[in-house]
């Protein structure tokens, strides 16, 4: 192993006391020692550090096409030809295990230009451009733009830098500026900024620290800026609870989603035994929610169907339909009653006891007539038009004419039973001339899965 000429430390060689640089003669590597202690390694094929390679807000390149840069609260992954700065997929705990950050990621609402001090002052007096603000909504931020005005102060070179409590988390090199000309600031990686976070930003020269002046904005006596920014907010993905509920087009179980189809608890893994006992005690079955709609349990116990409440259903969601039968047979014997009379022989219901008789007259010229009492006029058949004027008067009736009078008659017992017999009967239809429509609401169909885990 040899020393590199100049390499021992020292205000001589340009290294802390105690540094030297080696060359490894059996690798070519050259090593960085501190005392005894190797620090770190170089060579053809990379670098080796024993502690931690600590940076300011610069970032990685690594191959041309990708980067790693610091974003203010977020490491950022960018990919150097695209332009495109992807955010990964976080999830851990704090050091000492009291905070747990769940899976995110980042949801961003649209892009925003904004004035935050109000419009450009062409001919304001210059101020310097040192903002703080404390923003009430997560910002992610990719350019800031400003109009210089300090026409002395254009040599060297210009840095813009944000801070956010004394630390910085972002920095934009700025080549070159011309007083009077819009100067756009785009940053290498979006700067995220969380609400509530006091944030700190300048423009200063690098070899003397002094401070842009700008012009200022309408509302404020502050430097106008105009900055592109979106609001975003924590993406939780990827965790479930015991019991969570969703639908799908999938009909299978997956990634711990189990279908609620009815089946035994006892036909699944033991962990998704094991969770399902932790939703209620004595649960055998998976629910089956196959062609049943959910509903709020209301206060009664999970998983089970009811039917409270009432459902009101239009005439046109009735079926069209008739009833028919019989009575069967009827077998009593039942009799009717009149009450009856005798008359010349003849037996015959009561007749009136008013001047109406059961009788007609006729009489011609033909007739046979008879007196009053039955017996005939100057013997036997004599025709009306052979008897004399007196007889022809009888009982003061001296025209051709009729007499009538009404019979009632009242119920008299028959004597016969009746015989057996029965009474058929049809309904008439009870919706017809109805469109028939079904009752259930418009639904399209999905399994329904519950997690249990693996």
């Amino acid at each position: 192993m040899s020393l590199i000429s100049g390499g021992i430390g020292g205000s001589a060689g340009g290294l802390p006391d105690n540094y030297e640089y080696k060359v490894d003669s059996a690798t070519g590597s050259l090593q960085l020692w501190k005392g005894t202690e190797l620090i770190a390694t170089q060579n053809s094929d990379g670098s080796w550090f024993k502690t931690s390679l600590t940076t300011g807000v610069g970032s990685f390149h690594l191959g041309g096409v990708h980067s790693i840069g610091s974003a203010g609260q977020n490491v950022v992954f960018k990919n150097e030809v695209s332009g495109l700065a992807f955010f990964p997929l976080w999830q851990g705990q704090s050091t000492d295990g009291s905070i747990i950050i769940a899976p995110s990621s980042r949801r961003f609402a649209a892009q925003v230009i904004a004035e935050p001090n109000g419009a450009l002052v062409p001919a304001g007096t210059p101020v310097p451009y040192t903002v703080s603000f404390t923003p009430a909504s997560n910002l992610s931020f990719t350019k800031v733009e400003v109009m210089p005005a300090d026409t002395a102060a254009t040599g060297g070179a210009w840095v813009a830098e944000f801070a956010a409590g004394g630390v910085e988390i972002g920095r934009v090199e700025i080549p070159s500026w011309t007083a009077g000309t819009l100067l756009s600031i785009p940053f290498e990686y979006p700067l995220d900024i969380r609400a509530g976070d006091s944030i700190v930003t300048r423009i200063i020269r690098k070899d003397t620290g002094a401070t842009m002046q700008c012009r200022p904005g309408a509302t404020a006596a502050a430097p106008w800026r105009r900055t592109t920014s979106r609001t975003f907010t924590d993406a939780v993905v990827g965790t479930h609870e015991i019991g969570d509920i969703k639908e799908s087009y999938r009909s299978d179980d997956h990634n711990g989603w189990v279908l609620m189809d009815g089946r035994p608890v006892s036909s699944l893994t033991p962990t998704q035994q094991a969770a399902a006992g932790t939703l209620g005690s004595g649960l055998l079955y998976l629910p089956d929610t196959v062609g049943k709609l959910a509903m709020g349990a209301n206060g009664s116990t999970v998983f089970v169907g009811q039917s409270a409440g009432s459902l009101t259903i239009a005439r046109s969601a009735l079926p069209n339909f008739t009833l028919s039968g019989s009575t069967g047979a009827e077998s009593s014997s039942h009799t009717h009653t009149t009450d009856s009379y005798t008359i010349n022989g003849q037996t015959v219901g009561e007749y009136a006891t008013n001047s109406s008789r059961p009788h007609t007259f006729a009489f011609s010229s033909t007739s046979t007539v008879f007196r009053d009492n039955g017996s005939t006029l100057a013997g036997n058949d004599q025709s009306y038009a052979a008897l004399s004027a007196p007889d022809r008067d009888i009982d003061g009736v001296n025209s051709y004419h009729n007499h009538t009078f009404s019979v009632f008659v009242p119920a008299k017992t028959s004597g016969s039973a009746n015989s057996t017999h029965t009474h058929s009967y049809t309904t008439a239809s009870l919706n017809g001339n109805v469109t028939q429509t079904p009752h259930l609401p418009p639904y399209i169909a999905f399994g329904k899965f519950i997690y249990l885990g693996m």
